[in-house]
């Protein structure tokens, strides 16, 4: 992995789940991992993170767009830096094979469900603080 790929997994990482759990961070970064080369998904990391509406965090409509820790009111080195340790050694992966993740409220499912494809073929394989994560 690049330094370059390494830097956008952390930071779509930490975009995307700063205030969560170490689990859930790896529940992020194995999703990613999960998706490169798999079909429907681009062939490589940084491909998958910047497909257009694939994380929020990079949609351009999406208020984290330009969050970046280093630019936060108070510089969040310590999430950051525990992130970047997570990528060099992330262990097993907890999602069991997940592509996809959510964290809509429970009652607002069955209206995702709806608008979004892949959510009606999935099966969750596992839940990891506020987020369900899913294999089609």
């Amino acid at each position: 992995m690049t330094f370059e790929e390494e830097y956008l997994l952390a930071l779509c990482i930490w975009r995307e789940a700063r205030s969560a759990s170490v689990a859930a961070w790896l529940g992020i970064y194995w999703v990613i991992q999960n998706r490169i080369g798999k079909p429907g998904f681009r062939p490589s990391l940084s491909r998958v993170i910047l497909q257009p509406f694939q994380f929020s965090s990079f949609n351009k409509n999406d208020p984290n767009v330009t969050r970046f820790p280093i630019k936060a009111k108070t510089p969040d080195w310590t999430t950051w830096t525990r992130i970047r340790e997570l990528i060099v050694a992330p262990g097993p992966d907890p999602t069991f094979g997940a592509l996809f993740y959510e964290s809509f409220p429970v009652d607002k499912l069955p209206e995702i469900r709806q608008h979004q494809p892949w959510f009606s073929a999935a099966k969750q394989t596992a839940k990891i603080g506020p987020f369900r994560f899913y294999r089609a």
